[in-house]
């Protein structure tokens, strides 16, 4: 991978979807063999996430809906049984939200050694930097979280709550398209970031979501066709649950690193674009 020719053009003109989809794959080869470790532990904990799920968090989950429907139909419900189910439930979902966290933060790294390739800055890697920004961005996500929960509190009476929740986040996902690659690759806050975003967004905001629904689709094809295959041949639901886990891994950790890095080459076109033309 050329990436000295990919800068000029980055520099020069809009890429279109093909160059962004081939570019991108350049890099994402280059990234995972310079940055194999970072794979591996991006890979191993979205393996862990999956078994997790399919062996501890999905039995009390099953267990607490089925107690709901009793409770809802109006049938007799033993509160300490359902205590009890609520308790195991929430505990394995602080284990659940432990591991995305996780997960989330080798992807900031990713993300930002992605983008410190692609302009040959690798060099100037700050482990404590990005520790910061993620720190600081969780603590936001938090708020954003419970100011969601309010919203959809105080508005259950006329909308279902987890779809007005999904709209909210939905309309907050293509409003900050930009942002990430903003906050992460670049010195600057929250504020600073947003904005430009907003800036880099006008006009600009199926150029970086045709790609990303391409990928999602793509990953979603993938991950069927393997789970009805695996689904046929394997009929030990244990060992099921431990293969599934793996393959989803795999996929999880390809799919997630290439629109990473499809997101930092777009960003930079972008802002390579923009900075150019404030200079005229």
């Amino acid at each position: 991978m050329d990436l000295v020719n990919l800068r000029n053009d980055l520099q020069e003109r809009y890429l279109s979807l093909v160059e962004y989809m081939n570019s991108s794959f350049g890099i994402f080869r280059l990234f995972v063999k310079k940055h194999a470790l970072v794979v591996f532990f991006h890979f191993l904990f979205s393996v862990m996430l999956g078994l997790f799920v399919s062996f501890f968090l999905w039995q009390p989950l099953k267990k607490l809906y089925e107690i709901s429907e009793k409770y809802n139909t109006q049938a007799a419900v033993d509160m300490k049984e359902y205590a009890t189910v609520v308790l195991t439930a929430c505990t394995y979902l602080l284990g659940y939200f432990i591991i995305s966290i996780v997960i989330e933060f080798i992807i900031v790294v990713i993300r930002k050694k992605i983008g410190l390739e692609i302009e040959d800055e690798i060099k100037e890697f700050k482990l404590s930097e990005v520790i910061v920004k993620f720190m600081i961005m969780t603590f936001a996500n938090i708020l954003i979280g419970i100011f969601i929960g309010i919203i959809a509190i105080i508005f259950s009476k006329f909308v279902n709550p987890l779809i007005l929740m999904m709209v909210i986040l939905l309309v907050i996902k293509l409003n900050i398209l930009y942002f990430k690659q903003a906050y992460y690759l670049r010195n600057v806050n929250i504020i600073e970031a947003f904005k430009y975003n907003f800036h880099l967004s006008k006009g600009k905001r199926l150029t970086i979501i045709i790609p990303i629904v391409i990928i999602v689709f793509v990953t979603i094809l993938i991950n069927q066709f393997f789970g009805w295959i695996l689904e046929a041949i394997i009929k030990n639901p244990q060992i099921l649950g431990i293969v599934i886990s793996i393959i989803a891994g795999i996929i999880k950790t390809i799919s997630e690193i290439f629109t990473i890095t499809i997101e930092n080459v777009i960003y930079l076109n972008m802002e390579y674009i923009d900075l150019k033309d404030s200079e005229i």
